[in-house]
């Protein structure tokens, strides 16, 4: 075999020199709004009817910021102002054979702000629980939210800690 003989039979590869450029994707449903029902434990002798919104931004698939507006609803009403930060470890319920849903249960803390009627000026207040999130269809789950919020507060003469709790059931949507 001569060398011209080979050469014609070597392909040759072309390399195309062009870099794509690379696109920046939003990715979709990372936010979540959830309205809510509930009793709120208030000042550790009553307790009420509790009403809702909270606002959620899933910075990962574990770790989330939440935002929440709270009414007690009875005589001396109870707003809460709270933000939070929250891890989730996911998981499945199999309720059968055929129906999977995805969960999530999931840790909560941070602070806000607890504004009585009856007292002056809101309190500051710390903010601890968790939850269960059902995911139904891909953008609408069921959560139920168990709560602490802890402030300070001074009654005549007595200086005390109060811890009002809140339990809840949510109707969620992702977007």
């Amino acid at each position: 075999m001569t060398k011209a003989i080979a050469e014609e039979d070597v392909e040759t590869t072309v390399i195309d020199p062009v870099i794509g450029q690379p696109t920046i994707e939003m990715h979709s449903k990372d936010f979540e709004i959830s309205g809510f029902l509930g009793l709120a434990g208030v000042d550790q002798v009553t307790t009420n009817g509790l009403v809702g919104l909270r606002f959620a931004f899933h910075i990962t698939e574990n770790i989330f910021a939440e935002a929440s507006y709270s009414v007690s609803g009875h005589a001396n009403s109870v707003t809460y102002y709270d933000a939070v930060m929250g891890y989730q470890f996911p998981g499945q319920l199999f309720l059968t054979q055929n129906y999977r849903y995805n969960t999530a249960t999931y840790l909560v803390f941070g602070g806000g702000k607890s504004d009585f009627e009856n007292r002056p000026g809101a309190h500051n207040t710390v903010v601890g629980g968790g939850g269960y999130r059902i995911m139904i269809t891909d953008d609408l789950n069921v959560r139920f939210d168990l709560r602490g919020h802890v402030h300070h507060q001074i009654e005549g003469d007595r200086d005390k800690w109060a811890i009002d709790f809140e339990a809840a059931v949510g109707l969620g949507y992702y977007f």
